[in-house]
């Protein structure tokens, strides 16, 4: 088992409370590829979405897709409301020392909460351009 295996393994097993099984290990080659951020990011969104919850790594297979190359409309969006987000973390957290770490966590929270897509860099993306405006 890769590392990478290992931590969708987990992410899925902990956000759903389902146990990993041999038809989730065969859809897992789907997304092999794409950055395990970016994969937990979607099951997240996914996750809070569901009508009811899902049984199964294959329901996350489009989200986990779509997050990983989202349309440019859609991601110049996403940076527009994580940048909304982040603004609310810092308002949340006037005379709090939060690490760049807490801060991003807080925001990853606040964006799965809403069905806001925060992986294929996109906060990585908007966690620099705070730190470039605030140098």
């Amino acid at each position: 088992m890769t590392l990478h295996f290992q931590q969708v393994k987990n992410c899925y097993e902990t956000v759903t409370c389902n146990l990993w099984n041999h038809k989730d290990t065969k859809v897992y080659a789907e997304i092999a590829a794409i950055p395990p951020e970016t994969v937990e990011a979607a099951i997240r969104v996914a996750f809070s979405r569901a009508p009811a919850p899902p049984r199964s790594l294959a329901y996350f297979i489009p989200e986990i897709k779509t997050q990983h190359q989202p349309p440019k409309s859609n991601r110049a969006a996403n940076k527009r409301q994580l940048r909304e987000i982040a603004e609310e973390v810092r308002t949340r957290f006037v005379g709090h020392s939060l690490t760049m770490g807490e801060f991003s966590e807080q925001i990853k929270h606040l964006a799965a909460n809403r069905g806001i897509n925060y992986g294929g860099g996109v906060l990585t993306e908007v966690l620099e351009e705070l730190q470039r405006k605030d140098a």
